[in-house]
């Protein structure tokens, strides 16, 4: 007589998934793979949690920089102070201020060839930044307050040619139209004025430019402004 399969055999049998092949058992392979690869498993994911305490932590120490540049840009009150903050704190929002006021302080000071290079500087390492424009300005007005008139206007025009906002294209325009009346170039300086007004800002810029135009059209008339350069 046939020997009949052992119960536990039969049950085994029943509860096969069809198509399943009768020795495959996906939990016991699963375990065997696990077992086989658990080194590699725990070693990826430390390297995650590295990774993500590593972001974590390069973020902490950028805001804590971030305070503590502006702790210290809250307490410099000298031109060197200031300096240093934008050095210690350079290519951070601290740092960035503190460069722009440097160049200030040293403009108010009459330290004029220092304060275009910090001007200079502020452009240069941060030329994206919305305060650039105020930055270019003042190298512009420290040039203008060196007598280097010529080299002021260059610097206004190129302002004006990349200002977004009216009013800084207008202002610009006047402070070049102004450098170039200093030079005694009366009829570029006419143009800057006419691009002045033309800025559409309006308002006191508008009236400012209108007032220079005619004085200019007056030193014209009585036989000044003989310059007919044009740039």
């Amino acid at each position: 007589m046939a020997k009949q399969p052992e119960a536990h055999d039969r049950t085994r049998h029943m509860h096969r998934s069809p198509g399943q092949h009768p020795e495959e058992d996906p939990m016991a392979e699963m375990l065997e793979w696990f077992r086989a690869y658990w080194k590699h498993v725990l070693l990826g994911v430390l390297v995650v949690v590295a990774v993500v305490i590593a972001i974590w932590s390069s973020r902490a120490a950028k805001v804590a920089r971030t305070e503590d540049g502006y702790a210290e840009l809250s307490r410099a009150q000298s031109i060197e102070e200031l300096r240093q903050v934008a050095r210690e704190y350079g290519n951070s929002e601290p740092g960035m201020r503190a460069q722009l006021e440097l160049g200030r302080q040293l403009f108010d000071a009459g330290r004029y060839s220092e304060a275009v290079e910090s001007f200079e500087t502020f452009e240069e390492n941060y030329p994206e930044n919305s305060l650039v424009s105020a930055a270019r300005m003042g190298k512009g007005y420290s040039l203008e307050a060196l007598g280097e008139f010529e080299d002021a206007m260059e610097a206004f025009a190129a302002l004006a040619g990349d200002a977004e906002r009216s009013a800084i294209t207008a202002e610009a325009w006047l402070a070049g139209g102004r450098c170039a009346e200093s030079a005694g170039l009366q009829e570029q300086a006419r143009v800057y004025y006419e691009n002045a007004l033309s800025a559409g800002a309006g308002g006191g810029f508008s009236s400012r430019a209108e007032a220079a135009l005619a004085r200019l059209g007056g030193q014209s008339e009585s036989g000044g402004g003989t310059d007919t350069q044009v740039r």
